[in-house]
C-alpha cells in the first residue's frame, strides 16, 4: 500500500488545510469516549505552554468507534483548557480525527500518523495512549523535547514503579531486549513516545504492517527498530502510567501470548544485529528522576507460584520439547522445592533463552510455544513477588539489574543454540 492510498480524499484536504507542522501529536482510539475529553485537553495545553511558537497537530486516528470517540475529539473546544488556551499560542494549533481502515489495531493508526507527519513534514512526532489517564501536558513536552532540542530519533518513556508492578516488563522484556540489543532500555514496550520524522519515515516504509507481528504489539517492533537501526535514541522521565478502569481489555493469557510473541519475533527480525552483540550499555535519561511513592499497595506473590509443580507436570511433554533436559529438570526441582517454589535468575534466563530459541526454530506452532511460558512466567513472578515482599525500593532495584546482567551472561548459549540447525 503506498503512502498516499492511507490517505482518504477528505483527510488530505483537511491536511493541505493545515500545512506544514512543526510538531504532530497522534492520538490512536478505538472507543475511548471516557478518556478522550481529558487527553485533548491535556495536549493543548501542552501545545500552548510549552510550544506557544510551534505549528502543532493532534491527529486521533480512530479504529471505528461506536461511542462518540471522534465527535469528541472534534468537539473539545479549545476554551475548555482552562486558563491555557490556544489562543496564546504565536502560531495556529489544529485537531483532525480521520478513520483508519483495516484490522481496528493500533499498528493501523500508527501507519496512518506515521504518513501524515512525512506528509505534513512534522519535525517531532509524539504518540499517547489513549487509555493512561494520569497523562499531563508535561508528557507530551517530555517526549517531544528531545526530538526537537537533542536531535534524538526515538524517544522512550520512563515511568516509576514500584515491584509488584509492571512484571511482564521487569521479569522478562526488559532483560531479554537489554541482552539482545544491548541497550538498556527500561519501557521496551513503550505505550507513549516520541520520534523523528526521519524515524517516522523509515518506519512506514517498512513492508512488516500487515503482519502478525504488528497487529499483535507494534510497541516492541518500533523499540526494536529504533535499536537496530541507525536512530539516536533516548529515554524520557514520565509520571506515573495510570490506566483507564472500566475499559474492555483481553485477559492475561492473550496479553502474554501477543507481547511475549511479539517481542520473540522482532528479535527473530532484528538477529543479524543483536546475534553478535555482548555486554550492554547505558541509553540516556533525560529529565527528573521520579520515585516510587511511599503508599504502594503490597501483593502476595503466593497465588501466582502456586501451581507451578502441577504446571510443570502437566506441561512435561511440551517443556521436552522446548527445554535441554538440564534446563528442565532444573525448573522440575525448583517446582518441588520443599521450602517451597523457587525460580532463580539463572534458571530464568536459560528458560526464557529456550523459549526464543524453540520460537525461532519453530519446534511447534508458535503460539504454543509461548502458551507454555506463560505458567512458568507465572511461578518467576510469583517467586520473585515473595523474595522481595518486604526489600525497600533500592535492594529491588538492585534485583532487577541483577536479573538482567544474568541475562547478558546467557546470552551466549543462546546464540549458540540459536545458530544450531535441526
Amino acid at each position: 500500500m503506498t503512502q498516499e492510498s492511507l490517505l482518504s480524499d477528505d483527510l488530505l484536504r483537511q491536511l493541505v488545510a493545515v500545512g506544514q507542522v512543526d510538531i504532530l501529536v497522534g492520538l490512536p482510539t478505538l472507543n475511548h469516549a471516557s478518556t478522550v475529553p481529558d487527553i485533548v485537553r491535556a495536549v493543548h495545553a501542552s501545545f500552548s505552554t510549552y510550544f506557544p511558537r510551534q505549528r502543532t497537530l493532534l491527529l486521533n486516528s480512530d479504529g471505528g468507534s461506536d461511542d462518540n470517540t471522534p465527535a469528541l475529539v472534534r468537539d473539545c473546544c479549545l476554551d475548555e483548557v482552562g486558563t491555557v488556551t490556544v489562543s496564546h499560542s504565536l502560531r495556529t494549533s489544529h485537531r483532525i480525527s480521520t478513520p483508519y481502515h483495516g484490522m481496528p489495531g493500533k499498528a493501523n493508526a500508527l501507519r496512518r500518523i506515521f504518513a501524515v507527519s512525512d506528509l505534513l513534514s512534522a519535525g517531532v512526532v509524539v504518540v499517547l495512549d489513549p487509555e493512561v489517564v494520569s497523562l499531563t501536558p508535561a508528557w507530551v513536552a517530555a517526549l517531544a523535547w528531545p526530538i526537537r532540542d537533542q536531535q534524538c530519533d526515538f524517544v522512550a518513556p520512563v515511568y516509576p514503579r514500584y515491584h509488584a508492578e509492571g512484571l511482564l516488563v521487569t521479569q522478562l522484556l526488559r532483560p531479554l531486549i537489554r541482552a539482545g540489543y544491548g541497550r538498556r532500555v527500561r519501557e521496551p514496550l513503550a505505550g507513549e513516545f516520541g520520534c523523528s520524522s526521519k524515524f517516522a519515515a523509515y518506519c512506514v516504509e517498512q513492508p512488516v504492517w500487515d503482519s502478525d507481528l504488528m497487529q499483535n504489539s507494534v510497541d516492541l517492533w518500533l523499540t526494536g527498530t529504533a535499536l537496530a537501526g541507525p536512530f539516536r535514541m533516548c529515554q524520557a522521565w514520565l509520571g506515573p502510567r495510570v490506566l483507564a478502569t472500566g475499559l474492555h481489555r483481553p485477559g492475561l493469557a492473550e496479553v502474554f501470548k501477543q507481547i511475549v510473541g511479539s517481542a520473540f519475533q522482532t528479535l527473530d527480525t532484528h538477529a543479524d544485529y543483536w546475534l553478535p552483540r555482548t555486554g550492554s550499555e547505558d541509553v540516556p535519561l533525560l529529565g527528573t528522576t521520579l520515585g516510587v511513592p511511599e503508599d504502594t499497595p503490597p501483593q502476595d506473590g503466593a497465588p501466582l507460584a502456586k501451581s507451578f509443580s502441577r504446571d510443570v507436570r502437566d506441561l512435561n511433554e511440551v517443556l521436552r520439547a522446548i527445554l535441554t533436559p538440564e534446563t528442565l529438570a532444573a525448573v522440575a526441582a525448583s517446582a518441588e522445592n520443599a521450602d517451597g517454589p523457587r525460580y532463580p535468575d539463572e534458571l530464568w534466563a536459560a528458560t526464557v533463552y529456550e523459549f526464543l530459541v524453540a520460537y525461532h526454530h519453530s519446534v511447534m506452532r508458535r503460539d504454543h510455544i509461548t502458551q507454555a511460558l506463560l505458567p512458568l512466567y507465572l511461578a518467576r513472578s510469583g517467586t520473585f513477588l515473595i523474595e522481595h515482599a518486604a526489600s525497600v525500593p533500592d535492594a529491588v532495584n538492585e534485583a532487577l539489574e541483577s536479573l538482567c546482567v544474568q541475562f547478558e551472561r546467557s546470552k551466549g548459549g543462546a546464540v549458540e543454540r540459536w545458530n544450531q540447525t535441526t
